[in-house]
């Protein structure tokens, strides 16, 4: 979302996946997500990839349902060295380890902090 008063009404939204509808049933598209290569028939792009296209003025907001995995990390920072969003905010921890963050998760949070991004974890049990 833009950083400013009226940043969350004209927020646009992105989601994990393929860019359009697959033609294949849930049951082989979640089959063909395991192979995650560049073969696959259903190809497995993250949201954050997706960014770099639309944010083209001030530095964003990115509000994210999870804290970012390792490939969203990675474009992560590329996004922020490119001055392109300034703070992460996230809902929940890492789907893969419950309601904590993991060391790995620790360690993201570090490098975020040296490349200067912000970061908020906003939890449903703490606010208010």
């Amino acid at each position: 979302m833009a950083n400013g008063p009226d940043g969350l009404k004209k927020a646009p939204h992105f989601l994990n996946g393929p860019e359009a509808a697959c033609d294949i049933t849930h049951s082989m598209c979640a089959l063909a997500r395991r192979d995650f290569s560049s073969q696959s028939t259903c190809l497995h792009r993250y949201a954050t990839r997706r960014l770099s296209g639309v944010l083209h003025d001030s530095p964003a907001v990115l509000v994210a349902k999870y804290f970012p995995n390792i490939i969203e990390h990675r474009d992560l920072i590329n996004l922020t060295c490119d001055r392109k969003i300034e703070a992460l905010y996230f809902l929940e921890p890492s789907s893969e380890h419950g309601p904590f963050l993991s060391q790995m998760d620790h360690n993201r949070l570090q490098e975020y902090h040296a490349f200067g991004l912000e970061v908020y974890w906003v939890s449903g049990s703490t606010a208010a």
